[in-house]
């Protein structure tokens, strides 16, 4: 029997349960580069707001609550005695090093070790402990109240490991030093572990997992690996979330081609899968082959649509997925990243157009 008249809340949960919802949710993010592109060029410092779709509260759906700040930063200036790190450099709880000439230019502080001991010796941040999220339920029914979907801070193992180590070395380590990479992730999930155990009482309603282990045609590394090494922590991730709230979603996050590991998400209690990047994998033939049992989140692409593609492209593109991977329920229509500044706000203005036009009329 058709919803009637749901919420954006309600008709989200009831499409990413497959639950035959009312209309496809949608959703999308700007990075402030393109907005201050967008304000440029249009003249309009309201441009965001301009944008938001009629019908599906779009940008505004989700928020995040994150834990408090920590009282016990740990000092992790000896790891990078000698090295030019600048004055302005930004150090993160786990004391990895983002350096202000680039997003995803990083100084890994275990970029240099001579065993195991320097591992288990690394001081872990306090992400977890009870003092930081203690007082965000109330911060989580406020949102509640106005409508919104809450998640809480993302869990990720393979991309903090992958920080601290710095990516060539992890990835030598998963075959050469397993010990070290076993210590290393051990260390991380133990804290996740902690995080989880006191993000999910403030009753979030999504807790997203995120690891970017695919390339552009297949995994970063054997699949057997990340079932040795990350499979079993994610199941329990997963399994504590449920444990303490067995209404809660569960969200995973992997750029590229995952095709081989889907069936062990969805063993594990998986029920959201994003990005299913288009360029990477057919969402076609993922909803065909696992959308009984996953629900996904994406789908349109942010390396060729989005950026390259004409009006028509980015219409057609929606509608394809709406009425594809959208039937029965199943489906959030994003982007599948953040729209950066080479996205053009005709296209942008053409997603939205698109899902007002079909995202009621997908059934």
């Amino acid at each position: 029997m058709s919803a009637v008249n749901l919420s954006y809340r309600e008709n989200f949960f009831r499409a990413m349960r497959r639950r035959d919802p009312e209309f496809v949710p949608f959703t999308y993010v700007f990075t402030g580069a393109l907005v201050a592109k967008l304000r440029q060029e249009t003249g309009r410092a309201d441009i965001e707001r301009s944008l938001e779709s009629r019908f599906y509260h779009a940008r505004n759906g989700l928020r995040k609550v994150v834990a408090e700040p920590t009282k016990n930063m740990n000092d992790y200036s000896k790891y990078y005695s000698g090295r030019n790190l600048s004055a302005d450099a930004i150090v993160s709880e786990w004391g990895v090093a983002h350096q202000p000439d680039g997003y995803m230019h990083c100084e890994s502080p275990l970029a240099d070790i001579s065993g195991i001991h320097d591992i288990e010796n690394y001081p872990a941040p306090d992400l977890g402990r009870p003092y930081r999220w203690q007082n965000k339920k109330a911060e989580v029914d406020a949102l509640h109240a106005g409508g919104f979907i809450v998640k809480g801070d993302t869990i990720s193992t393979y991309e903090t490991a992958r920080s601290l180590r710095g990516p060539e070395n992890f990835l030598v380590d998963i075959y050469e030093n397993r010990l070290w990479c076993e210590a290393l992730i051990e260390k991380i999930f133990n804290v996740n572990m902690e995080r989880i155990e006191n993000m999910v009482p403030t009753g979030i309603d999504v807790l997203f997992l995120g690891d970017d282990v695919g390339a552009q045609q297949s995994m970063m590394f054997a699949p057997q690996i990340w079932r040795d090494l990350f499979k079993p922590r994610f199941r329990s991730y997963i399994a504590l979330a449920k444990k303490i709230n067995p209404e809660i979603l569960v969200f995973y996050h992997s750029d590229g081609n995952i095709f081989d590991i889907i069936p062990d998400l969805i063993e594990i209690g998986l029920d959201i899968l994003n990005p299913v990047q288009p360029e990477c994998m057919d969402p076609l033939l993922v909803k065909k082959e696992f959308g009984k049992h996953l629900s996904f989140w994406g789908t349109i692409g942010t390396q060729t649509t989005m950026p390259f593609g004409s009006v028509a492209d980015v219409k057609g593109a929606a509608k394809k997925m709406i009425a594809e991977v959208g039937r029965g329920g199943g489906l959030c229509l994003a982007p599948t990243h953040v729209l950066e500044p080479d996205v053009p706000l005709k296209n942008i203005k053409a997603l939205i157009e698109a899902v007002e036009e079909y995202g009621k009329a997908y059934r």
